[in-house]
C-alpha cells in the first residue's frame, strides 16, 4: 500500500480558511478556543460537585473514599481462565530458551542487525550481543544500569557508548523491509495442520534439545544471575527477569 505524503491528507489552506469563516468546520467542539476551555471548566465543575456528593453518601461506583484514603475494588481478571489455562498449556510446549538467543535467531533470519551502523563512519556494530542487549533493554523499557546489572560480562560504560554511536531511530527504522520480507516469505501451515519449522527457525530449540541429558524432562530452564531458574518463552504473559 503506497502511503501519501502527510500534506496529502490536510484540507488546503484556502479551504480551510473559507470553512472557518463560514463556521462551518467539520469539527465535533466547538472551534473557538475560549468557548470550548469555559465550557470544558464549566463541566469539570459539575462533575467534581457529582463526585463529592456521591463520595460523601458512599456511593462512588467501584470505589470507597474514607479518611485513610481512595480504595478501589480490584478488576475482574480480563481473560476467561479456560483461555488461561489454554495459554499455560501452549506456553508449556514451547521450547525455554534465553531471550537473547531468540533475538540471536531473529538475527539469523533477517540480519536486522546490520542497519544499526556506526553514526561516524557507517560501520556495523563488532560487538553483536552487546548491540542485541542494547536493543533488548530498550525493547522492554529495563534501561541500561538494570540490563548491565542483571548481564554477566556487560557494563553500564560499554551499553552507553554502542547506545550513544549505534541506536537511533533511522537505525530502528532501517531494518522493517527485511523484517517483511521475511514474514511473507515464511510459509504457513494450513489450518489444523501441523506446523513443520524450517531449519533456521529451529535453531534455538535445537540449542535448548541439544542440552538436554537423555530421560530428563522435556521442559527447560535457564539460570538467572542469583541462581534462580526462570523459564522464558517467546509468548509468555508473565514478566520474567533477563537471563543471559
Amino acid at each position: 500500500m503506497q502511503q501519501c505524503h502527510f500534506d496529502d491528507y490536510l484540507l488546503p489552506a484556502e479551504k480551510f480558511a473559507a470553512l472557518k469563516r463560514e463556521q462551518a468546520l467539520p469539527l465535533a467542539i466547538n472551534p473557538n478556543s475560549d468557548q470550548y476551555l469555559e465550557e470544558r471548566l464549566q463541566l469539570l465543575d459539575e462533575q467534581l460537585a457529582t463526585v463529592t456528593r456521591l463520595a460523601k453518601d458512599n456511593e462512588l461506583p467501584d470505589a470507597i473514599l474514607t479518611e485513610s484514603g481512595l480504595k478501589i475494588t480490584p478488576l475482574d481478571a480480563a481473560v476467561p481462565d479456560r483461555a488461561q489455562a489454554l495459554i499455560d498449556q501452549t506456553s508449556q510446549l514451547l521450547p525455554r530458551i534465553k531471550i537473547t538467543e531468540l533475538l540471536m535467531d531473529v538475527d539469523d533470519w533477517t540480519g536486522f542487525s546490520r542497519h544499526f551502523t556506526h553514526l561516524k563512519d557507517g560501520a556495523e556494530a563488532k560487538d553483536r550481543t552487546l548491540l542485541l542487549s542494547a536493543i533488548l533493554g530498550d525493547a522492554i523499557n529495563l534501561g541500561l544500569t538494570k540490563m548491565a546489572e542483571s548481564s554477566p560480562g556487560l557494563t553500564y560504560a560499554k551499553l552507553s557508548w554502542l547506545q550513544a554511536w549505534h541506536i537511533r531511530d533511522e537505525t530502528y527504522s532501517a531494518p522493517w523491509p527485511s523484517w517483511s520480507t521475511t514474514s511473507i516469505a515464511t510459509p504457513l501451515p494450513p489450518t489444523g495442520a501441523t506446523a513443520r519449522p524450517h531449519p533456521p527457525m529451529a535453531s534455538a530449540s535445537a540449542r535448548v534439545a541439544g542440552a538436554r541429558a537423555p530421560g530428563t524432562s522435556t521442559r527447560s530452564t535457564v539460570a538467572s544471575r542469583d541462581g534462580c531458574s526462570i523459564p522464558i518463552s517467546p509468548t509468555s504473559t508473565r514478566r520474567s527477569a533477563p537471563a543471559w
